[in-house]
């Protein structure tokens, strides 16, 4: 790792550290009444989730782009977006089959839902680990 690196690790790992993992949350939504209760739950604290992962994303972006603009043949911002691109339509569709496992069942949305937390905290967390 390139002393350069360093100030986007630190923040995004003090971002991990100061948020803990809302995935953990979700369990606080299981105590809704209802199921469009507990989707509603679930749908705010992906807000939440989603939201700092794309700070996240744009503060390393920002800090690659920076980085990117002396050199003269490697970029690494445009491929860290291709990346994200790739993850987010990944978690969309790995979701979206894990909800088909509940077939027409009440529980389907949530069980979308909850897969969007957990694969967007372990996001997070690879991001600040690995970048």
């Amino acid at each position: 790792m390139t002393r350069a690196a360093l100030p986007a690790v630190t923040l995004l790992a003090l971002l991990a550290m100061r948020e803990p993992a809302l995935a953990q949350d979700a369990s606080a939504c299981a105590d809704q009444p209802t199921s469009p209760a507990v989707a509603a739950c679930l749908t705010r604290l992906l807000a939440v989730q989603d939201a700092a992962l794309a700070q996240a994303v744009q503060r390393l972006l920002d800090s690659w782009r920076s980085r990117d603009a002396g050199e003269a043949v490697v970029k690494v911002a445009p491929a860290l977006a291709a990346g994200q691109a790739a993850w987010e339509a990944y978690r969309a569709q790995e979701c979206a089959a894990r909800a088909l496992t509940y077939g027409a069942g009440t529980g389907a949305g949530a069980a979308e839902l909850r897969c969007r937390l957990a694969l967007t905290a372990q996001r997070r967390e690879a991001l600040a680990r690995d970048w």
